[in-house]
């Protein structure tokens, strides 16, 4: 591999595989179920989640520099099981990658552009995407470096300015939420979580590989302190019901802060922020599928199988997610099992088969 990226780096592709879309569906969906305990929720769920971060990282470290993700797992259980794996990996990152176009264009419609067809912000998130995955996972990880510094900064001065509203009986009684609802509370930011998995396609590109478990569990527990803070923050802001009722409750909560009568409506400033963040995330999904396709098939990576690639995850997104209802359900109940199908079970069960794998032969000579 020519390209090289950095600990640092990949912890933040990591974070910033994360964040972007975990901030604004999880406080209301995780609400619903643990009440004033979903921060806790979304701690246990951190926790739960580096684990996954070192299961990924510690299988990602045994691939070699000089060979991919799917290449390796070629060599070592063979061509087929690459195949399916690769098919299986392909079909996951165009379905979340079509995920992520929708919620990205939903917002964009209802917050800004309201008047702009969504077709076309679809093909203008589309370009701007291609163009950086196109231009290689070097540039990605240098734009994000970038972005996701002014983003956590820009973060932790808005956390500055709601000390004033801070109520923190909001969280009152701790645990009075029963176990099972705060346990399932806590599947759905799993699932977000568990996409540090995308380290697999990442850890080959890192100049020293024994930083790739530190940087996939670095990223885990910054994103994870994130959603927490996030969370908590909304409780004691809006308590445990009234977030329930927004669609984006991280948007209506920094509406609400104002400096005096000279500055108001920071949210634009926020949603500013989090949109280079989203195109980071879109980016890196679709880098993930483009990357799983033209390995599975043995193709040369060009402009017209990336291009092809951005209008099937187009269609998916326009077809299959046009509806919120139907979008909304999806995010809920099924994405958090594909998520954690894709990213801790096919892991798991590749680590079990290499692991019997290794073991065979050497039974054999004994």
């Amino acid at each position: 591999m020519k390209e090289h990226i950095s600990v640092w780096q990949l912890g933040a592709l990591i974070y910033a595989t994360i964040i972007p879309t975990a901030i604004l569906v999880v406080p209301s969906v995780v609400m619903a179920h643990s009440k004033q305990d979903a921060w806790i929720s979304i701690a246990g769920a951190t926790v739960l989640g580096v684990g996954i971060a070192w299961l990924t990282g510690a299988l990602a470290m045994r691939v070699p520099q000089s060979s991919s993700f799917l290449g390796w797992i070629s060599q070592r259980l063979g061509k087929w099981i690459a195949i399916v794996v690769g098919l299986l990996l392909t079909l996951y990152y165009i379905s979340i990658s079509s995920i992520i176009l929708q919620e990205f264009t939903n917002i964009l419609s209802d917050q800004i552009l309201f008047e702009t067809p969504d077709w076309v912000i679809m093909f203008i998130i589309m370009c701007v995407c291609s163009y950086a995955v196109y231009g290689g996972v070097e540039v990605i990880a240098r734009v994000n470096g970038v972005v996701t510094t002014v983003s956590i900064i820009t973060y932790c001065i808005s956390l500055l300015l709601f000390i004033n509203l801070i109520e923190p009986s909001q969280l009152l009684p701790v645990m009075n939420t029963p176990f099972p609802h705060i346990a399932y509370g806590g599947l759905l930011p799993l699932g977000w979580l568990s996409e540090t998995a995308l380290v697999l396609l990442l850890g080959p590109f890192l100049q020293s590989k024994k930083g790739i478990a530190k940087a996939a569990m670095g990223g885990t527990v910054a994103a994870g302190f994130h959603l927490t803070i996030t969370v908590a923050l909304c409780l004691i802001l809006f308590g445990p019901i009234m977030p329930q009722q927004f669609r984006y409750p991280t948007f209506s909560m920094i509406e609400i802060i104002k400096l005096g009568t000279t500055l108001e409506r920071l949210d634009i400033l926020f949603v500013s922020f989090w949109v280079c963040t989203i195109y980071i995330k879109m980016t890196l999904f679709l880098f993930g599928a483009f990357h799983c396709l033209t390995e599975t098939f043995r193709i040369k990576p060009s402009k017209s199988v990336l291009l092809g690639l951005n209008l099937v995850i187009m269609a998916t997104a326009f077809v299959s997610y046009h509806d919120e209802t139907v979008f909304d359900n999806q995010m809920q109940h099924i994405t958090p099992y594909e998520l954690l199908g894709m990213n801790l079970v096919l892991p798991a069960l590749l680590a079990v088969a290499l692991f019997i794998r290794k073991k065979v032969p050497r039974k054999r000579r004994s």
